[in-house]
Order: C-alpha cells, then sequence, then structure tokens
C-alpha cells in the first residue's frame, strides 16, 4: 500500500435538509464514474476526527491488500473498519445514514486527491436535493461527553480519539 494512497484521501461533512431522499441518497452512492474510487456516505455523529477516518481507510486497504476482509467491496469494509463492529447491521446502526440524520459524511478515497475530489462533487451534483458544506476541521461534530460515553473512554479529544482507533483494532482479534 503506497503512502500517497492514504493522503489522498478526502471527506466533507454536509448537512441535510429536513426532508431528503435516504433511498436516493444510498442509490447515488452506489453509481459512481470511477469504480477505483471508493466513496462511502456516513452519519459524522461518532467519527472522532481525520485520523480516525484515515486509519480506517488504512484498515480497509490493507485487509483486501491481505485478502482478510469482511466485505466483498471495500465501502462496505470501510464503513466495518471505521465502526470497529463486524456486523454489518450493528456498523449500519451507529454509523449509517438515516431518516433522522442532519448530517452526512462524504469519504472518497483509492484514487489521486484530484480523482477522490471529483467523485466527490460528481455524487454531491448528482443528489436530487440541496444540501450544505460544512468546514472539514469541524469533526468531531458531537461533544465531546456524548463520544466519550459511546467510546467508553475519559472526557477529552485524545482518549476519545484513541478509544475509536483500539476499537477499530479490536475487531481483528475477535
Amino acid at each position: 500500500m503506497k503512502k500517497d494512497s492514504m493522503d489522498s484521501f478526502i471527506y466533507s461533512i454536509y448537512l441535510l435538509p429536513n426532508s431528503f431522499n435516504l433511498d436516493q441518497l444510498i442509490e447515488k452512492s452506489k453509481t459512481r464514474k470511477l469504480p477505483k474510487i471508493t466513496l462511502q456516505v456516513l452519519d459524522p455523529t461518532w467519527i472522532v476526527s481525520k485520523k480516525h477516518i484515515s486509519a480506517a481507510i488504512y484498515h480497509t486497504q490493507k485487509a483486501f491488500d491481505e485478502e482478510r476482509n469482511f466485505a466483498r467491496d471495500k465501502a462496505t469494509e470501510f464503513l466495518i473498519r471505521i465502526s470497529g463492529q463486524k456486523q454489518i447491521k450493528n456498523a449500519l446502526k451507529q454509523f449509517g445514514v438515516r431518516e433522522n440524520s442532519k448530517q452526512i459524511l462524504v469519504v472518497a478515497f483509492g484514487g489521486s486527491k484530484e480523482e477522490n475530489e471529483n467523485e466527490e462533487l460528481d455524487f454531491i451534483k448528482n443528489i436530487d436535493f440541496k444540501i450544505e458544506s460544512i468546514d472539514k476541521e469541524s469533526l468531531p461534530i458531537s461533544d465531546i461527553r456524548k463520544l466519550s460515553n459511546f467510546y467508553k473512554s475519559e472526557e477529552s479529544l485524545q482518549n476519545v480519539e484513541k478509544a475509536a482507533l483500539e476499537k477499530m483494532a479490536a475487531i481483528e482479534i475477535y
């Protein structure tokens, strides 16, 4: 796995309108122009940081390189990795976009930075409802108290991030 492929991923957070078509959002995320690019759309509530996303991408790509992936496709494997849940149902319950989601996190990886950005922009452009971009640096979107309860850690961003990364790594053990 090349270092530059790890650095070229992109992510953005978008506000969703009060009413949006979840089925269309899911379907649009599956139909893409560049099949080598992995695009995943998540609810960012439990995403801690850019490092959390980067580690999930690393573990996803490494799992496929070493043929020890849990899922058939990289988007689902990424969901499993970032959630620290082997069961797709449980990963979706915690990190999947739902009808009541207020925001989405769009992650693209697998190509050059430009290819990843183009894939994300094409995805956003082809959604039939208006969504508003939020600054990338706004991670985490949940307050530290909620995150520390979710990850069962002390109330500091450093401790929560460490707990999230440990949860992700633990799925290899169990």
